[in-house]
C-alpha cells in the first residue's frame, strides 16, 4: 500500500474486494465469503493503538473467508489462492501449528 491516506486505502480496498471477491467466488463458490470493509472507526483505532499512527501498516481493511471442510481441502484451497495471478499474499498465519487456548485453528 502506498501512503496516500486512509481514504486512498479504503478506495483501493473497495476495488480489491470487488475484483478478488469475484475471482474467489468463481473458484470456491458458496465457500467464499466476502466480508464488508473493516469499520472505519475500528481501523482508525487500530492504526493509532497498534501501529502508532502509521496507516500503511493496516492489512485487514478488505477481508475474505474460504470455508474448508477438511485439512486436504484447506491445503488445496491455500495452494490455489497462493497461485492466483495478480494476487500477492503478504502475510500468512498458520494457526494449525499453534491453535489458541480453546483449540481454534485456522489459516489467515
Amino acid at each position: 500500500q502506498d501512503s496516500g491516506g486512509l481514504d486512498t486505502i479504503y478506495s483501493d480496498a473497495r476495488v480489491v474486494t470487488d475484483e478478488l471477491g469475484k475471482v474467489l467466488f468463481e473458484k470456491f463458490g458458496n465457500r467464499a465469503l466476502i466480508a464488508e470493509l473493516k469499520d472505519r472507526i475500528k481501523a482508525e483505532k487500530k492504526i493509532e493503538d497498534k501501529y502508532l499512527g502509521d496507516e500503511t501498516k493496516v492489512r485487514d481493511i478488505s477481508r475474505f473467508t474460504i470455508i474448508a471442510k477438511s485439512i486436504t481441502q484447506l491445503i488445496q484451497d491455500l495452494t490455489e489462492i497462493l497461485s492466483l495471478k495478480n494476487c500477492k499474499v503478504v502475510n500468512l498465519k498458520n494457526k494449525f501449528i499453534t491453535p489458541n487456548a480453546l483449540g481454534y485453528r485456522d489459516v489467515n
